[in-house]
């Protein structure tokens, strides 16, 4: 018995009808794939997501400015000093970021100006040797030209992405922060800053009770892969515990205890 045979081709009666069937059930089980991947963080993407680093108390980090020191000049025959002031500007002559003073400071010929990029961001960042360029000539002392000094303009960083975020949040899970122990002080140290890439804890490295913390920063990326070896550690700079500071260590610094 050959059956019923049935036209099913393209433009028939049965094709329309459960073509507009099929559309409806594969939207719908597209539907049920999207919620099945936003009910666990391994998964879960966008404003699902943030919802569950919010039900953990984990937000995501904010930009960055990048810090550091200009090395700046100043004809002495005018002055042996100049007064810079508080926000006063100077931009990068290849990247055009502006950065300004961080505080009112009075430096000589070859001395050293504490500086802040006015944006935030990974690109703030700047290399020693960079040149700058004073946007007011209003200091009639102070040369209008002016160098990163060593060790950069650092510590700039983009906001967290999704998958910086997920991270956080799978590392409390996995190690929830409660009264000082290795996922508190660690937490302390990630949530300080976006320019932290990771942070590990070192206990009793100081004797009995103790606490020190290996910051990395954006540059220090070998040291994110995995907690550092002896070697690779003495090039993070570390901090004892506490609230620690996020900064971007130098490469070759060595450790300041």
């Amino acid at each position: 018995e050959q059956g019923i045979t049935i036209n099913a081709e393209k433009g028939s009666e049965l094709y329309i009808r459960y073509k507009a069937v099929a559309g409806r059930v594969s939207q719908a089980i597209q539907n049920g794939e999207i919620k099945l991947r936003d009910t666990s963080p391994l998964t879960a993407v966008g404003t699902a997501l943030v919802a569950w680093a919010d039900l953990f108390r984990v937000t995501a980090r904010v930009p960055t400015s990048a810090r550091g020191y200009v090395t700046v000049g100043v004809t002495t025959s005018i002055a042996t000093t100049a007064p810079i002031p508080d926000g006063f500007v100077a931009t990068n002559n290849a990247t055009g970021i502006k950065y300004k003073a961080d505080g009112a400071q009075t430096v000589a010929d070859g001395g050293s100006v504490r500086m802040v990029a006015v944006s935030a961001g990974a690109n703030t960042d700047a290399a020693a040797g960079a040149s700058v360029t004073w946007d007011s000539a209003s200091i009639p002392q102070l040369k209008q030209a002016a160098t990163v000094a060593a060790g950069g303009i650092d510590g700039g960083a983009d906001a967290d992405t999704e998958e910086q975020l997920r991270t956080r949040l799978l590392r409390k899970l996995r190690l929830p922060p409660v009264g000082g122990n290795s996922g508190h002080t660690i937490q302390l140290a990630e949530d300080a800053s976006a320019a932290v890439v990771a942070a590990y804890d070192y206990p009793s490295v100081r004797g009995p009770s103790s606490y020190d913390v290996a910051i990395v920063g954006t540059r220090m990326t070998p040291c994110s892969a995995a907690p550092p070896s002896p070697p690779l550690r003495r090039r993070c700079r570390r901090r004892s515990r506490g609230t620690p500071t996020a900064t971007s260590p130098a490469s070759n610094s060595k450790p300041s205890t």
